[in-house]
């Protein structure tokens, strides 16, 4: 029995109805894969990698260095396979201090029985053509670069679509890898941007200097709260790691968290606490008594004074109100401690991070 018949226009028309049929729709998976465009061309500069490669045979010593030096990665940052291939060739010639030029490169190739596959000496030719001179070398590899990194982007997403559809268990441990891996691309980026040159470093101290005294002897970092060890380091600063280390129960924890309660209610910093042996209830359990003056002992054992009541009410109520920010989370490893940090720096700018403790941390 026919139900239905295809219409002048082409579409198919349901005879009961008389309107035309909806088409059927594509499953999901397509419409993913439509969005990340990986049926597209990725991102590369053909021209940009023939000017790296240019530079090289123009200037071996020089050119060659700083590639291999803003390349982490070596040739996985080209996208055309030839230009790879040239450019481990030329690393193996540089390493092993070979003179380098158009003839040596192209015996080099022959005997590896490449040279046909990279376009032959017409194409090492070209190529040596392309630049007028290695002055421009910065500007090619900055855009190699970023090219590079761009499809390692798509790259990395690709994958992370297909296993979000895969995947099967916990949710936190695929958003963990998930964000292992996108930070890498950052750290790659910033693995390659080399050393600054000692002009830079000179002026940068010239400023910190000036800035030591335009204060005239006042606290350059964050006070911890205790005079006599301010007085000795001049607070704490950015991108210093001070450890404190004693024998078992000597007070380490207290004295860390002494120094977090004061610069978040004193100085009204952010500040972050990782928490890898006591839970966070303890912690500010701790900061209330300290803070209240009243004795921990006492309080757990339920002997509490009415004289305490408004202290413990007054201190709880400035711990409430302060940019303190507690994790407790067990067996933290230490990339999963960095990515928490970042992400607690940039939601919260936090100015200064307690690890209680260090030997808890796992690689």
């Amino acid at each position: 029995m026919i139900d239905s018949f295809d219409d002048a226009a082409g579409g198919p028309v349901d005879l009961q109805t008389k309107k035309p049929r909806r088409k059927k729709t594509s499953p999901p998976e397509a419409s993913i894969a439509a969005l990340t465009g990986v049926d597209r061309l990725p991102p590369h500069s053909v021209e940009a990698e023939q000017g790296v490669l240019g530079c090289i045979l123009w200037s071996p010593v020089d050119c060659m260095g700083e590639c291999l030096e803003k390349f982490p990665k070596g040739s996985e940052v080209f996208y055309d396979l030839r230009h790879r291939t040239l450019f481990d060739t030329l690393a193996v010639m540089y390493d092993a201090k070979d003179a380098i030029d158009i003839i040596t490169l192209r015996q080099r190739l022959k005997d590896s029985n490449v040279l046909d596959s990279i376009g032959g000496i017409a194409y090492l030719n070209a190529l040596q053509d392309s630049v007028p001179s290695p002055a421009n070398l910065s500007y090619y590899i900055d855009i190699v670069r970023e090219k590079h990194l761009l499809r390692k982007t798509i790259q990395t997403c690709t994958q992370v679509v297909g296993r979000v559809y895969e995947h099967e268990g916990e949710v936190d441990a695929l958003l963990d890898e998930i964000e292992r891996e996108v930070m890498a691309i950052s750290e790659e980026r910033i693995e390659a941007e080399g050393v600054r040159p000692i002009k830079d470093l000179v002026h940068s101290a010239i400023n910190t200097i000036e800035e030591y005294y335009s204060k005239q002897g006042a606290l350059t970092g964050v006070a911890t709260g205790f005079p006599e060890l301010d007085k000795m380091t001049t607070g704490l600063h950015g991108g210093e790691m001070v450890v404190i280390a004693a024998r078992p129960s000597m007070g380490k924890t207290s004295l860390a968290m002494n120094i977090a309660e004061h610069v978040a209610l004193e100085q009204d910093l952010p500040v972050g606490v990782f928490s890898l042996e006591m839970t966070s209830e303890s912690l500010i359990l701790r900061m209330m008594c300290s803070r209240a003056r009243v004795n921990l002992r006492n309080i757990r054992e339920g002997f509490i004074a009415e004289r305490d009541f408004p202290r413990l009410t007054k201190a709880a109520g400035q711990l409430s109100n302060s940019n303190l920010f507690i994790d407790d989370t067990p067996g933290l490893s230490i990339l999963q401690l960095r990515a928490k940090a970042r992400r607690m720096c940039q939601q919260f700018g936090v100015k200064l991070f307690v690890i209680d403790y260090l030997q808890l941390l796992h690689s």
